[in-house]
């Protein structure tokens, strides 16, 4: 017999079962291997990381040694003659300050233990995301949600060549809680911040875009706009000058060797022009529909999920990113949402497509990178999941994401 407010027995223990049907023993397998997988993709990230010798992160303290000599890390900027080796930054010159954080006064062995530890710490609100954007199917979705960022296959990328790309959505992330709050200021900075890698975070701005999220762009823009002139006018670089350098045909060809993307395919300069074009339009689209909110309707105390408007928009500000701007595969934790946003939508509906779309994610984003690294073919099929992906979340308008009321 059941009061009121009590939840009936499990069907397997009301017919003197044995507790746990086989189907939640499975699940919970499967979510084991999956923990294991995830922390033994960090565990191999660490220790590949030690010591090695020529990984990203000492170009950066390369970079940062001669910004701190007066000097702005380009060849091509610089008068007089420069030792062999000399470092061509292609980070903006807001980065070169905020480098400081990292490397100051240590160097690189104060470098290596600051980024390592900061990307770890990163997968706290990554997870803590995870767990409440799925929560509302049961606990083992809610795990599901925990460990699905973790298990992306190129965090341990990231942290072997000492990468920013985890810590960065790690304030892409609490940014997005900020504004759920209604903070745009801080939010504002969070985004500043993570704008270290711009071709992570530009296009997590257009949350800030909506109306009364607009101060919180402004202030972080304006941080960035400041810390650039600082680094321009510390290093006696003209910032046309500067411009030019980047402007001049054929600058921009690294970005052919990453992933596939806009600006590989059109060029980086008609790549860009049109993530600006499809950003204005996403702008266009919002000021149309509901305000970016996900805690006004529903809460956990009532037994109601929380809406997901917030984290459809979210997947799709990281298909966005993915494709239409350079990166390499340890970027691809940046499409962290839009894994949680079709893992949830395949769960409050799960039809055939939403289910295969899934998984077909989930393996794209969990595989060993190594796998499909230099390899045309596996790399195009990706990346036409990633799109159908967020054309999947783009026609699943703000309806298909209401919480459902407990049954």
């Amino acid at each position: 017999m059941t009061g009121p407010g009590t939840e009936p027995p499990p069907a397997s223990r009301q017919s003197g079962g044995p507790g746990k049907s086989w189907k939640e023993v499975v699940v919970l397998l499967l979510l084991a291997l999956l923990a294991c997988y995830a922390l033994l993709t960090i565990r191999n990230g660490l220790q590949a990381s030690q010591g090695h010798s020529t990984a990203d992160l000492l170009l950066r303290v390369r970079e940062f040694a001669v910004f701190q000599q007066g000097t702005y890390p380009l060849r091509a900027l610089v008068d007089h003659p420069v030792p062999k080796g000399f470092p061509t930054s292609v980070y903006p010159p807001y980065a070169l300050p905020l480098f400081a954080l990292f490397f100051a006064p240590g160097g690189a062995a104060q470098g290596w233990a600051v980024v390592q530890a900061l990307s770890l710490i990163a997968l706290l609100p990554i997870s803590w995301i995870g767990w409440r954007s799925l929560r509302f199917a049961g606990p083992a979705a809610g795990l599901l949600g925990a460990l699905a960022p973790v298990a992306i296959g190129g965090n341990s990328n990231c942290l072997f060549h000492g990468q920013f790309s985890m810590l960065c959505m790690g304030l892409i992330s609490l940014q997005w809680r900020l504004l759920e709050r209604q903070r745009p200021l801080p939010a504002g900075l969070c985004w500043a911040l993570a704008m270290l890698k711009p071709q992570i975070a530009a296009a997590f701005a257009l949350p800030l875009l909506q109306k009364g999220y607009r101060r919180g762009l402004l202030l972080g823009t304006s941080l960035l706009l400041v810390m650039s002139a600082a680094a321009l006018a510390f290093t006696h670089t003209s910032p046309l000058r500067y411009m030019g350098f980047w402007l001049t045909p054929g600058r921009l060809a690294f970005v052919r060797a990453g992933t596939i993307n806009l600006m590989a395919l059109l060029g980086a300069w008609g790549g860009g022009i049109l993530a600006v074009v499809v950003l204005l339009g996403g702008f266009w689209v919002l000021r149309r529909r509901p305000r970016f909110h996900a805690g006004e309707a529903g809460s956990a105390e009532r037994g109601v999920a929380k809406p997901s408007i917030n984290l459809r928009l979210q997947g799709l500000c990281a298909v966005l990113g993915a494709l239409g701007a350079y990166h390499l595969n340890y970027d691809n934790i940046m499409l962290f949402p839009a894994l949680l946003a079709i893992l949830a939508l395949a769960l409050r509906h799960p039809t055939a497509w939403n289910r295969a779309l899934a998984a077909a994610m989930a393996g794209s984003l969990w595989l060993p990178v190594h796998l499909t690294a230099d390899k045309p073919g596996p790399q195009a099929l990706i990346a036409a999941i990633w799109l159908v992906v967020g054309l999947t979340l783009l026609g699943n308008g703000p309806q298909r994401w209401e919480p459902r009321a407990p049954s």
